[in-house]
């Protein structure tokens, strides 16, 4: 038994079946409809006249017994060249209609398709010729003349198809080439596969861009504790083991994530299985508190009361270690620089500033060598210098006492 079916080109659906009938397909159909097959063109319909010449027109020509090459006062006018014949003096007496002939105006495009959403026109209803001269055999010069009135200008709507061609409410159709969808897109299910890239949906399971928008935010909280959430988390390198040959891939473990900043997990519940995932997006806004938590504003300097570097040497390119950077006197007190363990196994080795900015030790300083200072004090009681002291000249060696400077004899041998 046959059956008819009958397609409305207006909305691109299948619309009505003729006869009822039971078919048994097998294969595959290509089922649709060619954007070349839409409907396109000038909506005459609409058209109207938007301007006319008010005075008369002239213009100019040349060509021979089978083509004229016109030059219009109006660059308008260029698109009806070849609407007239050629001005010959057999017909020069005569004039020619060439009826209105449109041009796309406005024009866009659409799923790669090009669409005119406009159309303008021109026509010149007596096209006359007030003179006409032979310069060589069948070689023709002159003047054309446009009366008032004769020359007009249009404009008109397109029938060009502006809509999205796809196919609806066909539940049995479920592969196309292309899906573009206009409004909100909602799906069902959407499962969880090695992925190519981020999808954004709403819990309706509208598709989405991502927003950051105050105004559809609510319980904004700083996050705290950002620096020593990620020193907990584990980057690590994987492949898919649906994929095992494919890219070495980085990322996070979801489980372990949750462990530690349960925001940054998420479970798809609409998977048998409840696949876990992780928001990458959101790991931005826990690294910058972390590097906010590190550094001091305005300054490039660790804001911590102790930094562990875990080396055997410390190197810096900088003519000076500089320490209680940004500090005071009194945060000055007492530091310098320590050896844990360094005498035993309960007492440092230290190496600190006192109240008088002087470097004191609980060790021993063994140099390789010793270069004393030279100096000769006046007298015992020359006020120059600390007690304890020491200087020289080349005969003595002076020291400074409690009750002032002594001396002993430096001796050849």
């Amino acid at each position: 038994m046959s059956f008819r079916t009958k397609l409305d080109y207006s909305s691109n659906r299948q619309i009505v079946q003729r006869e009822r009938t039971s078919t048994t397909l097998s294969g595959t159909t290509v089922f649709g409809v060619p954007f070349s097959g839409l409907t396109a063109g000038v909506d005459y319909s609409t058209s109207a006249m938007t301007e006319t010449n008010l005075v008369a027109i002239y213009g100019t020509f040349s060509g021979n017994t089978s083509t004229t090459t016109f030059t219009w006062p109006d660059a308008r006018m260029a698109v009806l060249d070849t609407y007239f014949s050629a001005l010959t003096p057999s017909n020069s007496a005569q004039t020619q209609d060439s009826g209105a002939i449109f041009a796309s105006n406005q024009t866009t495009t659409i799923d790669g398709n090009p669409v005119v959403l406009s159309y303008s026109g021109v026509s010149i209803d007596e096209l006359g010729v007030s003179a006409i001269t032979e310069t060589s055999s069948g070689v023709y010069t002159g003047v054309t003349s446009i009366d008032i009135g004769q020359f007009n200008v249009y404009s008109a709507s397109s029938l060009d198809y502006k809509g999205r061609a796809i196919w609806i409410d066909c539940p049995e159709i479920t592969r196309t080439k292309k899906l573009i969808v206009t409004a909100d897109a909602t799906f069902s299910n959407i499962g969880s596969n090695a992925s190519a890239g981020a999808l954004h949906y709403d819990t309706n399971g509208v598709l989405t861009k991502t927003v950051s928008d105050a105004r559809m935010k609510s319980n904004i909280v700083t996050i705290e504790g950002a620096l020593n959430k990620i020193k907990n988390l584990r980057g690590v390198t994987y492949n898919w083991i649906s994929s095992p040959d494919g890219d070495t891939r980085i990322g996070f473990i979801a489980q372990e994530v949750k462990e530690v900043v349960p925001e940054l997990a998420f479970i798809n519940e609409s998977t048998e299985d409840k696949i876990m995932g992780v928001h990458y997006q959101d790991v931005t806004a826990l690294l910058v508190e972390a590097v906010k938590e590190l550094s001091i504003s305005g300054g490039s300097v660790f804001n911590r009361e102790e930094v562990i570097i875990n080396s055997q040497t410390v190197a810096s390119e900088d003519n000076n270690i500089e320490l209680n950077y940004n500090g005071t006197k009194d945060s000055a007190l007492n530091g310098g620089i320590f050896v844990n363990k360094g005498i035993d196994i309960d007492t440092n080795s230290e190496f600190m500033i006192n109240s008088d900015g002087d470097w004191v030790t609980n060790n021993y300083i063994k140099p390789f060598g010793l270069s004393i200072p030279e100096y000769t004090p006046t007298s015992t009681l020359d006020i120059r210098g600390e007690l304890g002291e020491v200087v020289r000249d080349d005969d003595y060696i002076y020291i400074k006492t409690s009750s002032g400077w002594k001396r002993s004899n430096l001796e050849a041998f």
